[in-house]
């Protein structure tokens, strides 16, 4: 797998920065470099409306993972998603420790939604090693779980068994 811990390469703290069409974006390292990271509409709302940063504002790097991880925040083209890839996002040398604020705020926007088995696991591995642990338990993240690939096969299985 890909132990988070592990994690050795030093990489500068993401910061949010606005590209040449004004959209928002993370600048942060990954394998070796800097790259802009796009952000969902979900996630410039959560910087902006929720955690009050601003264009130039550090993300906090437990924040940044997270949303990485659920896929709020990307690379533009990549072929593989958050949950596959967090272990080539480089660690800051230097990252600020999360604020309560920010552990409270996270934890309440990762609670509005529903992840992938792949996402789930990758979150569990965020709370073993991460203030997360504080909000969520296993069983916790597990409810979390979106079940709407287990309703299409349901559903796919009673369309076809008749």
């Amino acid at each position: 797998m890909w132990p988070l811990e592990l994690q050795v390469s030093m990489g500068k703290p993401p910061v949010l920065k606005r590209d040449g069409n004004d959209a928002l974006r993370v600048r942060a390292s990954f394998k070796g470099g800097r790259y802009y990271f796009s952000v969902t509409g979900r996630a410039e709302s959560f910087f902006h409306g929720v955690l009050g940063y601003d264009e130039g504002d550090a993300v906090q790097w437990t924040v940044f993972r997270t949303l990485f991880v659920i896929g709020h925040v990307h690379l533009p083209n990549a072929s593989s998603e958050g949950p596959e890839t967090v272990s080539d996002l480089a660690t800051p040398s230097s990252a600020r420790a999360m604020t309560d604020r920010e552990l409270n705020a996270l934890s309440t926007y990762v609670r509005k939604h529903e992840y992938s088995s792949s996402e789930i696991e990758a979150l569990n591995r965020l709370r073993e090693e991460t203030r997360l642990s504080e909000t969520f338990s296993e069983a916790a993240i597990e409810e979390l779980k979106s079940t709407k690939g287990e309703e299409l096969q349901a559903l796919a299985r009673d369309l076809f068994d008749t």
